[in-house]
C-alpha cells in the first residue's frame, strides 16, 4: 500500500528564479547542490501527494504446551518466534526521488526477528499453599537502514572516511519543503536485545489473610551499533526559511549546517536487577477487604562489557570505566515501594462497592537514556552519551553558518574545516573535497555526557478512588478518580550553557566550564529534576442484556501535566530556560494530553432462531477525541545565548483556530507568533497549541453459520469511518517562521505510520471469513 500525505516541493518558478540570482550574483551553482536537486521532485502548485510505498510483512510460528505432572504439579510452555520485513516512510514530509525508485528514502527493517519463550509450574502444596515459579526470555535482533546504498562520492560529496553499511543519500532539509534522504541517524543495529527473567511466589491462605510472597531477577544485554555517519544538511538559505533563498543555497553548496559523526560505536550491555515483594490481602469483615504490600528493587548500574564507557566528572573531566571509575553512577538502594488498597461492599448487596488504592512504583531507564540519548536540541546535535564520549574516539562534527547573510552575498564567507575554531557564514562544499576537513579526527570544543553518581530511579506515585453502582439488573455506573505523580523523572540539561545574553556567534568563552576543561562544549547531563502531574475523572456506564442489545459508554476528563513527556528516554521538550537553570519553565501539557475522550462501543445481536435471522449482529464503535498538544518553535534558530539550538516562540495573541481548514488550521498564526528577540527565551509555554481533535464512527456485521458439531463459519463486514468523515492529522511545520505553519497535510492513520489500516484514516472496508472449531 502507500502512504499518501501532503509535501511542499519546488516549483520551476522558484528554482528559475534561484538560478537567476545565482547568474546575476556572477556566481555559478555547484555540481553538488545538481546533483542533490535532482532528487526533488517539482510541482508548478508547490505542493505534491507523495504516495511512498508502505510495506509490512511477517511469517509467525507459536508453540504451545500444558502438562498435568500430577494432580498438584502444572506446567505451561509458550515459544514464539517473528519474522519481518518492513518498508515505509520514517516521518511525514519525506518525498520520494524524482530521480529513482519511489521506496529510495524509506525507513526500513530487513529483518526484524523476534523470539520469546517462557515456562510457568504451578504447584499446589497443600490446601493453604501455592507455589509458582516462571522463566521468561525474549530476543530481539533488528537493523533499521535507509532503503539505498548510494556512495555520497558518487554525488561529488567527501564527508571523509565512510564504511560502506553507512553509504546512502545524505538526509537534506531544504527551507520549508519536504526533505529527501531519509533519516540522517541510520543505521540503526541492536542484534540482539535479550532480557531474562526468573520469577517465583508463594502464597497462603491464613483464616482471613492470603499472604504472598516473591520475588525476580532479571538480566538484559544488548549489542548496539550506531555510528550515525550519514550526513545531514540543512539549507535554509541563511536563515531566512525562503523557499528561493534556500534554493539558491543548494545550489550554490553553501549549507547553514553539516553534520556526521566518526568512530565505531558496538557497544555490548548489560545491566541486572532484582526485586522482592510480599502483599497481605486481609478480610477484614464480610463486607470490607483491605490490601498492604511492599516491593524493593535494586537495580545495578548499567555497565559495557569491555568499559567503553565514560562519565563526566566536574573537577575531574572525563573518566573511564576501568580506570579510574569502577562504575558509571551509584547504586540507588533506596526503592521502596509500598502500596495499599480497600474494597468495600457498602450495601452488602453487592450492587454498591467502593474502592481506592495507592502505589508507589519505579520506572527503570532503557539502556538509550544513558547510551545514546536523544537530545538534539542541544548544540544542533549534541548526542554523547556515556558510551559514546569524545575519550572513547566517537565524536560528532557540526559545522553551523551564522545565519547572517543570504547565500548568494557575495561577502559571505566559507566555513574553514580545518580551522581550529571554524567559523562563518555557510558550510561550501566542492567536489571531492573533505567538507568535514582534511583529517576529521575532531576538534574541540567536544560535547560530553554526564550523569551524577547520586542518580536515583524515576517512580511514580499512583492512586485511584472508584464508586460502581449497579442501578438495574445488567446496568451499573462507576464513577472513577485517577491520579498521578512523578517525581526523580529522567531529565537532560546541559551544565555547560553560556548564560542568557551571551554573544551567540561565540558561545564558548562564556560556558561555565570554559576555564577548566576549555575542549569540551555542551556537557549533557542526566539528572532527576523532572515531574509529571496527572488527574482524572471517569465516567463510565455498563450495559448488558436489553432485547439483544450490550453497549458501554466511556468518558475521561483528565488534565496531563509534565517537564519532559518521555522518562524512559528522558526527551526533552524544548527545555528553553538552561542557564539560568529553571526546570519549572518547562512545565505543560504531556504530549499524550487529550482533555476529553469519549468512546461508546455495543453488539446488537438480532433476534430469531430462522434460517434468516439466527446468527447475525451488528456491532458498533465510536470515538470522539480532543486534540493533542504541540510546541510553537522557531526550529533551530537560536539566539538566546544559551546555544540549546532549540528555541519556543513567541506568543502575542491567544491563537483563533479553524479545524476544518487544513491549510490555515490556525487563523491568526501570523499574529499570534512572532519570532523571539535577541538574548530573549520564547514566551510560548511549552505545547500551548492544539491540533484538531478526532472524531470516528466504526461499524461491523458478523454472520455466524453453524457447520456441525462446534465447528462454525463467521463472515465479518468491518467499515471504518462509516460517515468518511475528515480527520486532520500533525502540523506539516510547528517553526512559526515556516510557510508551512498552521497548515496540515495528512491524516492520523498516516502520522502514525499506518495508512487505512490506523485510525482517523478515509473510509475503508474489509472483508474477512474465519473457520472456527
Amino acid at each position: 500500500m502507500t502512504s499518501p500525505y501532503q509535501a511542499q516541493v519546488p516549483t520551476p518558478g522558484q528554482i528559475s528564479a534561484a538560478r537567476g540570482r545565482i547568474s546575476a550574483a556572477g556566481l555559478a551553482t555547484n555540481p553538488i547542490g545538481e546533483n542533490l536537486l535532482k532528487y526533488y521532485p517539482v510541482d508548478p502548485s508547490g505542493n505534491t501527494t507523495v504516495n511512498s510505498a508502505n510495506v509490512a510483512n511477517m511469517n509467525t510460528f507459536s508453540l504451545k504446551i500444558d502438562h498435568q505432572l500430577n494432580t498438584q504439579n502444572l506446567v505451561n510452555g509458550r515459544f514464539f518466534f517473528g519474522r519481518s520485513y518492513q518498508s515505509a516512510p520514517a516521518f511525514v514530509g519525506q518525498l520520494t526521488p524524482a530521480n529513482g525508485p519511489q521506496d529510495m528514502f524509506n525507513s526500513v527493517t530487513d529483518p526484524t526477528s523476534i523470539a520469546l519463550a517462557g515456562f510457568v509450574w504451578n504447584s499446589t502444596l497443600s490446601n493453604r499453599s501455592f507455589l509458582q515459579v516462571r522463566f521468561g526470555y525474549n530476543r530481539m535482533s533488528q537493523t533499521i537502514d535507509v532503503n539505498n546504498k548510494v556512495d555520497p562520492a558518487s554525488l561529488g560529496l567527501n564527508t571523509g572516511p565512510l564504511d560502506a553499511a553507512d553509504f546512502g543519500v545524505p538526509a537534506v532539509y531544504l527551507g520549508t519543503f519536504g526533505y529527501i534522504g531519509g533519516v540522517g541517524g541510520y543505521p540503526i543495529t541492536t542484534s540482539p536485545t535479550q532480557t531474562f527473567d526468573v520469577s517465583t511466589s508463594l502464597t497462603q491462605t491464613r483464616d482471613q489473610h492470603t499472604i504472598k510472597i516473591g520475588g525476580n531477577w532479571q538480566r538484559g544485554t544488548n549489542h548496539s551499533v550506531r555510528n550515525r555517519a550519514r550526513t545531514v544538511l540543512t539549507a535554509n538559505g541563511g536563515g531566512s526559511f525562503d523557499e528561493v533563498d534556500s534554493l539558491v543555497g543548494l545550489l550554490l553548496g553553501r549549507f547553514d549546517t553539516a553534520g556526521r559523526s566518526f568512530g565505531s560505536t558496538a557497544r555490548d550491555m548489560s545491566q541486572n536487577s532484582i526485586g522482592v515483594f510480599i502483599n497481605d490481602d486481609w478480610k477484614a469483615s464480610p463486607r470490607v477487604t483491605v490490601s498492604f504490600g511492599l516491593r524493593y528493587d535494586l537495580n545495578l548500574p548499567l555497565k559495557e562489557v569491555n568499559n567503553l564507557a565514560s562519565n563526566f566528572i566536574p573537577g575531574q573531566g572525563l573518566v573511564r570505566l576501568g580506570a579510574g571509575l569502577d562504575r558509571l553512577y551509584g547504586i540507588d538502594k533506596n526503592n521502596f515501594g509500598p502500596r495499599a488498597g480497600i474494597a468495600w461492599d457498602v450495601s452488602g448487596d453487592g450492587k454498591t462497592s467502593v474502592r481506592s488504592g495507592y502505589a508507589l512504583t519505579y520506572d527503570l531507564p532503557d539502556f538509550k537514556t544513558i547510551h545514546s540519548p536523544n537530545t538534539t536540541w542541544s548544540g544542533l546535535g549534541a548526542r554523547s552519551g556515556a558510551m559514546t564520549n569524545p575519550d572513547l574516539g566517537v565524536y560528532s562534527v557540526t559545522l553551523n553558518g551564522s545565519q547572517a547573510k543570504a547565500p548568494d552575498d557575495r561577502t559571505a564567507s566559507c566555513i574553514n574545516p580545518n580551522a581550529s575554531n571554524p567559523s562563518g557564514d555557510f558550510v561550501c562544499v566542492q567536489p571531492g573535497i573533505a567538507m568535514f576537513g582534511s583529517s576529521p579526527t575532531g576538534a574541540p570544543p567536544f560535547n560530553a555526557f554526564a550523569v551524577p553518581n547520586d542518580y536515583k530511579t524515576p517512580m511514580y506515585h499512583y492512586f485511584h478512588a472508584t464508586l460502581q453502582r449497579e442501578i438495574s439488573r445488567g446496568n451499573a455506573v462507576t464513577v472513577t478518580y485517577l491520579g498521578s505523580r512523578g517525581r526523580e523523572q529522567s531529565w537532560f540539561r546541559d551544565i555547560n550553557g553560556p548564560p542568557i545574553g551571551t554573544p551567540f556567534s561565540n558561545p564558548q568563552p562564556f560556558r561555565p566550564f570554559a576555564t577548566q576543561f576549555p575542549t569540551l562544549g555542551h556537557i549533557i547531563q542526566l539528572t532527576n529534576d523532572g515531574k509529571s502531574w496527572y488527574n482524572a475523572l471517569q465516567l463510565s456506564y455498563r450495559q448488558q442484556g436489553w432485547h439483544g442489545i450490550n453497549t458501554q459508554y466511556n468518558y475521561t476528563l483528565s488534565k496531563c501535566e509534565d517537564y519532559n513527556s518521555d522518562n524512559s528516554r528522558g526527551r526533552n521538550d524544548f527545555p528553553q530556560a538552561n542557564n539560568p537553570y529553571d526546570p519549572a519553565a518547562n512545565l505543560g501539557p504531556c504530549s499524550f494530553d487529550r482533555r476529553h475522550n469519549f468512546n461508546v462501543g455495543g453488539v446488537y445481536t438480532i433476534p430469531g432462531n430462522n434460517a434468516v435471522t439466527r446468527g447475525w449482529q451488528v456491532g458498533t464503535v465510536v470515538t470522539a477525541l480532543s486534540g493533542a498538544p504541540f510546541t510553537a518553535n522557531v526550529g533551530s534558530r537560536d539566539r538566546s545565548g544559551q546555544d540549546t539550538g532549540a528555541l519556543r516562540a513567541d506568543c502575542l495573541a491567544d491563537p483563533i483556530y479553524d479545524f476544518t481548514n487544513p491549510d490555515k488550521f490556525i487563523t491568526n498564526a501570523a499574529q499570534a507568533f512572532a519570532t523571539p528577540a535577541t538574548g530573549k527565551l520564547g514566551t510560548c509555554g511549552r505545547r500551548s497549541v492544539r491540533t484538531p481533535g478526532l472524531a470516528q464512527w466504526d461499524l461491523n456485521i458478523i454472520k455466524e453459520i453453524h457447520l456441525s458439531g462446534n465447528a462454525r463459519l463467521q463472515a465479518r463486514w468491518e467499515i471504518f469511518n462509516m460517515i468518511n468523515r475528515v480527520n486532520l492529522g500533525s502540523p506539516q511545520s510547528t517553526n512559526v517562521r515556516s510557510g508551512l505553519f498552521g497548515t496540515i497535510g495528512s491524516t492520523p492513520d498516516v502520522d502514525s505510520g499506518n495508512p487505512v489500516i490506523a485510525q482517523g484514516g478515509p473510509r475503508s472496508m474489509q472483508w474477512a471469513i474465519k473457520v472456527l472449531f
